[in-house]
């Protein structure tokens, strides 16, 4: 139950951080916008991708953390259940 829980967590949606499409629409109607250098077009841009990269690693992470812990429930379930074999085929000789 608790690795089927984990798994559950690490597949749910994350949302991630990405320019919006106001934001975009600003930016195209925007005169200034175009009149800015190819420096600062480019900081502007690479500010954006900076901010999803960042978002789409701690979502990853996440997941990540949750896959781990259901990796670690299972072996413990497969321990717990060889263990019970063991036992009851022991009881039986």
């Amino acid at each position: 139950m608790t690795a089927a829980f984990c798994g559950l967590m690490a597949n749910r949606l994350k949302r991630y951080d990405v320019v919006t499409t106001d934001q975009l629409r600003k930016w195209r109607n925007d005169p200034a916008a175009w009149q800015a250098t190819d420096q600062d077009a480019r900081r502007a841009i690479t500010k954006g991708n900076i901010i999803t990269i960042e978002t789409l690693r701690a979502g990853s992470d996440a997941k990540a953390h949750w896959i781990e812990v259901a990796l670690w429930a299972q072996v413990a379930a497969l321990a717990m259940v060889s263990a019970g074999i063991a036992t009851a085929l022991l009881a039986a000789i």
